[in-house]
């Protein structure tokens, strides 16, 4: 009797064990697939390259994953040309919010996020020397526009769990040069972040009603008045009435 009530709680031992496994515990990289893909595959410059990123649980027990978010810095964007070597981008507040959180992932089922890729927050180089200046430039998009010039480029992210990397597979886009009838409003988008960073945000970096804003604004009405059959335009115009409409 005595023998058999032992083997009765080795078995019940166990079964326990089984449900604890079965039930959940932190990840772990090999156990996770990080999946990248873009609303569109072709793209004009200046246009916002919107895109999902989805961690998915490939194990057979529930996990315990931190929630994939640019925002907290969770989830990372490289962007390489053709041919090139990957850098990463950092988008409007990007890996600036603090804490993170921990849901559970069911087995088979995916943790998403989305993120909007055109203005990027660059690092100035100016002060440093040749060395870091060029090392930071390697690591990281140098141009206040996450795509300047037209091509192919591929994109990829990376989510890290317990100082392991989990790499989605990279995603193609093909970008083309703007329409003749935007080409004005684009070349002042390279060469100015605040009107990339408005496009993206709808906001500016001034306070509505600042000097600064009124005069960006201003000398900004002036070139859609010049080029009104850019479709950037229309959104410039939108887009500055409502941030100072925001601020009545």
């Amino acid at each position: 009797m005595k023998k058999r009530q032992l083997g009765g709680w080795w078995v019940r031992m166990w079964m326990v064990a089984l449900v604890a496994a079965a039930v959940g515990g932190p990840a772990s990289a090999s156990e996770l697939e990080l999946r990248l893909s873009a609303e569109r595959s072709e793209l004009r410059l200046g246009e916002r390259i919107e895109v999902r990123v989805a961690l998915a649980n490939l194990s057979g027990r529930e996990l315990e994953v931190e929630v994939p978010d640019v925002a907290n810095g969770s989830v990372r964007v490289f962007v390489a040309p053709d041919r090139g070597a990957f850098r990463e981008y950092r988008g409007p507040h990007w890996g600036l919010e603090e804490g993170s959180r921990a849901v559970p992932l069911p087995p088979g089922e995916e943790s998403s996020t989305t993120a909007v890729l055109l203005w990027n927050h660059r690092v100035p180089t100016e002060h440093l020397t040749a060395l870091y200046a060029d090392r930071t430039r390697q690591e990281r998009i140098d141009e206040e526009v996450a795509i300047v010039a037209p091509g192919r480029y591929w994109l990829k992210a990376l989510y890290t769990v317990d100082g392991e990397r989990v790499e989605s597979q990279p995603v193609a886009l093909d970008v083309l040069a703007p329409e003749p009838v935007d080409a004005p409003i684009w070349e002042r988008m390279r060469r100015d972040g605040e009107l990339a960073y408005l496009l993206h945000t709808g906001r500016l970096h001034w306070p509505a009603g600042s000097a600064e804003a009124d005069a960006f604004a201003a000398d900004v009405r002036r070139l859609t008045a010049e080029n009104p059959g850019s479709r950037y335009a229309v959104d410039i115009e939108r887009l500055l009435a409502s941030f100072e409409q925001a601020a009545c």
